[in-house]
């Protein structure tokens, strides 16, 4: 019967970490099996190869240090929602600040007319409108009373 070995088998058996019996095994199925053999010496070529590498000392705390500067990364990558609208008048010229705060008030006052109830729809004041109306009917009034008496007196 044919056992399908992993990469952790194979290099548990170049590192001499395999038992009696799973050792002999795995050797039985390498002498018969071209492919896994192909395979463990690509991997024992591999483990040979980083071993011949110099080791490098560094100090204790070094996963702790790369931990930290990976975090400050991290972070200075994040963008605050404040400096978001900091940088809107950031790099500005004048000219821009004063063409944009002059669309703000122009939009600000449409908005105002637009939901001014004094305004109709069509564009025209009601409110003349209604002062208009108002002083018609005084002058009636004043025509009434007043002014029809200095018409007599002529």
């Amino acid at each position: 019967m044919k056992k399908c070995y992993d990469y952790d088998t194979i290099c548990a058996y170049i590192e001499n970490d395999l038992n009696q019996e799973d050792r002999l095994a795995f050797e039985k199925e390498l002498e018969k099996d071209a492919n896994l053999k192909l395979e463990y010496k690509e991997i024992k070529f591999v483990m040979n190869s980083l071993s011949n590498f110099p080791e490098k000392s560094t100090s204790s705390d070094f996963l702790v240090n790369l931990n930290n500067k990976i975090d400050e990364y991290e972070m200075s990558k994040k963008t605050k929602w404040y400096s978001n609208i900091l940088n809107i008048f950031g790099n500005r010229s004048p000219l821009q600040l004063g063409l944009g705060a002059m669309t703000a008030v122009i939009l600000i006052v449409i908005t105002v007319f637009a939901l001014d109830p004094q305004f109709d729809n069509t564009g025209n004041n009601s409110f003349s409108a209604d002062v208009a109306l108002d002083k018609e009917k005084d002058l009636d009034e004043d025509k009434d009373s007043g002014i029809a008496e200095n018409d007599d007196d002529e």
